[in-house]
């Protein structure tokens, strides 16, 4: 099953997993693209399976920091 690539998703038990897979999909998502905006609702959430997810805060002078990270190599993966 792909979705045992995901750190989280793999230490879900079987069944558990097996339940919530028919509603996952599977995107490729491209350097840079913008995965949300700040003050909105969420729309999907992501489970990365490889790559790293960065959460970036816009300063008011135009740039810009990371404030986190999500994802990254799994050991043995």
């Amino acid at each position: 099953m792909p979705h045992r690539k995901n750190f989280l998703l793999n230490r879900l038990e079987p069944a558990l997993l097996n339940q919530l897979a028919p509603h996952f999909s599977m995107v490729h998502l491209e350097q840079a693209q913008l995965l949300a905006e700040t003050h909105q609702p969420v729309q999907r959430v992501y489970f990365p399976h490889t790559g790293i997810i960065s959460c970036v805060f816009e300063l008011r002078g135009g740039g810009a920091i990371e404030t986190g990270m999500i994802g990254g190599c799994q050991s043995g993966a």
